[in-house]
């Protein structure tokens, strides 16, 4: 029951920064994104 507990707590942690990772990292993406097609859009009015 102890080891079970412990081990659910590593879990839980690892789990948490896993996503916090994957957070971090979908916005960096989501917001590169969007400054590219902002970009390419501005070179097609002005093109």
């Amino acid at each position: 029951m102890i080891c079970q507990k412990i081990l659910g707590q590593k879990w839980h942690k690892f789990w948490r920064n896993f996503f916090q990772q994957t957070l971090i990292s979908m916005m960096i993406i989501v917001t590169a994104l969007v400054s590219i097609l902002c970009w390419a859009f501005l070179i097609l009015i002005k093109g």
